[in-house]
């Protein structure tokens, strides 16, 4: 089909560390709203969801199986990043991040309201 040339690697061969679970922790006070939703969409199956806590609790760990970007152009400077700004009926909720907002739609365990924080 093509022709190509085989290399040998100079130097010395790297690889990339194993995944932990800790790869895919969700920092909304630090994190861009499109870096939380790659993340969320890399770490989902087979892997374990991306997470995150609850209201300073780390024994309440919320795990979010997807999201979308919600807003860029609202932005609640008042309020706390990873702040959930509106629980819709269906569960489906919003949260303040550093430049926009992101709608949580796929998340464990259904626990969250209005006003919580996830950090």
């Amino acid at each position: 089909m093509g022709n190509y040339i085989n290399l040998e690697q100079k130097g010395e061969p790297t690889y990339y560390p194993k995944r932990t679970e800790e790869d895919g922790r969700i920092y909304f006070k630090t994190m861009s709203v499109d870096d939380i939703y790659n993340l969320v969409r890399v770490v989902t199956y087979p892997y374990s969801d991306a997470f995150c806590f609850v209201n300073n609790d780390n024994n309440n760990k919320l795990m979010i199986g997807d999201c979308k970007i919600f807003d860029r152009s609202i932005k609640y400077f008042d309020k706390e990043y990873g702040k959930v700004i509106e629980v819709f009926i269906n569960g489906d909720f919003v949260v303040n991040c550093l430049d926009g907002l992101l709608l949580v739609t796929n998340y464990e365990p259904k626990i969250t309201g209005k006003g919580d924080i996830l950090f």
